[in-house]
């Protein structure tokens, strides 16, 4: 592992680390004779989520329920199936990246496969306040479009 603090007697030092990680860094002041004085500050890499894919667009014909959706696992984040438009239904499992799709009737759905990495929320001491921080949500997004034909009626 390879930790880079940069120039590291700097109050403004730039830290680069090579690994996802959590890391305490601690500034110190001295002069010699005194006790020295020290913070620390916690600095956390969080790793990129998957990409998203997802198969091909869909033309269903007398059916409301779409086949697989063929979108990718994540290795890294959590996916999740959402309807983009077209009106409303429901998945099989909205979390399974080969989910089906039910729909309310007839048409064409957009459909939205997300894969994010959400990170934890952390408080932040500023003096005197506590200020609470969100750190951004990474996000891939891909959408599918699904066509639901109606049976001819003869």
């Amino acid at each position: 592992m390879v930790l880079v603090l940069s120039p590291a007697a700097a109050a403004n030092a730039t830290f680069t680390a090579d690994a996802y990680g959590v890391y305490v860094l601690r500034w110190t002041i001295s002069n010699g004779v005194c006790a020295a004085s020290t913070d620390d500050v916690t600095v956390t890499y969080y790793e990129s989520p998957t990409t998203a894919t997802v198969g091909a667009n869909q033309n269903v014909c007398a059916s409301l329920v779409s086949a697989g959706l063929g979108a990718n696992t994540p290795t890294v984040g959590t996916g999740a199936w959402s309807v983009v438009s077209g009106g409303t239904g429901t998945f099989s499992d909205n979390t399974d990246p080969d989910a089906t799709f039910t729909a309310d009737a007839y048409g064409t759905y957009v459909l939205r496969w997300s894969i994010s990495q959400r990170y934890v929320p952390f408080l932040q001491l500023m003096s005197p306040l506590t200020s609470t921080r969100l750190l951004p949500l990474l996000l891939w997004v891909l959408t599918r479009t699904i066509v639901l034909h109606s049976p001819l009626l003869v």
